[in-house]
């Protein structure tokens, strides 16, 4: 049984970290070329932590031909102010501008999120590669370098928790047994339970006596405006006579 346990952990650990390798295509226009492919290296567990930030992977890119990287550059080089410009891995893709790789002198970061239990990427993300990043590699002459520099940053599949379904159905259970048993009864007054449906026609009532009383202090005026004028007008016709 012992050996039984063991073979299985053994063949779990071996397929859980065994690598994989993927293809990387360009296109500056409408079809692609191959360019390589990208070999990507699972870590174990007790060195991948979310927290720290460290990858669950690493990753390394391997070039179908010397003469491939040298017409990859050339073609970047050619078409600076493409703004589709695509590398492709299978069915997942990304496009970004040439003319931002510029300034980078075509250095890649490539984002890479990965389900590593089954061997396949889920999305692939190209970017220059920061100024800050390619300053701490070290060896690296970017301007001697006759194809682009590729960089890698790995994600992995983070399980995120799932609904509470016991806790909801434990406390629908408790709250319907308590309605069967009268515990949940409502001792509140008239006015507590109702209150919400007072308040609009008090507010009602209230804009609408304020609207009464302006409205017959206008008429008032207006009323008395008008009685004024009549008297001033029956002075004058009195003067006339």
């Amino acid at each position: 049984m012992f050996i039984i346990c063991f073979i299985l952990f053994f063949l779990h650990y071996s397929i859980a970290f065994q690598e994989f390798t993927v293809p990387l295509e360009y296109s500056v226009g409408d079809s692609y070329s191959q360019l390589g492919q990208i070999r990507i290296k699972p870590l174990p567990k007790r060195y991948n932590n979310i927290e720290e930030d460290i990858p669950p992977a690493t990753a390394e890119f391997t070039a179908l031909s010397t003469e491939a990287l040298i017409q990859w550059r050339k073609t970047l080089e050619e078409n600076p102010s493409v703004k589709d410009y695509k590398l492709k891995s299978g069915q997942i893709f990304s496009s970004n501008s040439v003319e931002g790789y510029i300034n980078s002198k075509y250095a890649h970061l490539l984002v890479i999120t990965a389900d590593l239990d089954n061997q396949q990427i889920l999305s692939l993300t190209h970017f220059p590669a920061p100024l800050s990043l390619l300053n701490n590699i070290t060896n690296v002459k970017i301007k001697e370098r006759t194809s682009p520099l590729i960089l890698f940053r790995i994600q992995g599949i983070v399980d995120l928790p799932g609904p509470d379904t016991a806790t909801y159905l434990k406390r629908v259970e408790e709250e319907k047994r308590a309605r069967q048993q009268g515990a949940t009864q409502d001792n509140r007054s008239f006015i507590q339970k109702y209150w919400i449906y007072f308040v609009p026609v008090i507010v009602f009532m209230v804009s609408g006596g304020i609207l009464f009383i302006f409205w017959f202090n206008l008429n008032k005026i207006q009323i008395n405006n008008d009685l004024i004028e009549n008297a001033l007008i029956e002075g004058d016709n009195e003067l006339f006579f």
